[in-house]
């Protein structure tokens, strides 16, 4: 019994905690707040969106009315593990030509 009572008070804190961080997080739905929380200028959030850092369907979505509703876990991730840009595969493409033309294996 001792083990349960444990386990429950261990939930019970951890229960808590989320709360408390709940309360400190912005509400990272919106992009303002978004950008913020990524520091980060708006142009800057538009250049990730144009360049697929940021990808509709995983770090956003449009409503109804056709606003961006950003997902937060995923923001979250994002700030976490870092912006990676996806890479071009025709520049990819282009720059093995090009180094393959100068002689230089790839």
């Amino acid at each position: 019994m001792y083990l349960e009572e444990k386990l429950d008070e261990m939930q019970e804190q951890l229960r808590n905690l989320n709360q408390f961080m709940m309360m400190l997080m912005p509400d990272l739905s919106n992009k303002k707040n978004v950008q913020h929380f990524l520091q980060i200028t708006r142009q800057t959030m538009a250049t990730y969106i144009k360049e697929g850092i940021i990808k509709e369907d995983v770090h956003y979505y449009l409503d109804d009315n056709g606003n961006e509703i950003f997902i937060p876990e995923e923001i979250i991730k994002l700030k976490a593990f870092g912006f990676r840009k996806q890479p071009n595969k025709a520049k990819s493409e282009n720059a093995t030509r090009v180094l393959a033309n100068m002689g230089i294996k790839v």
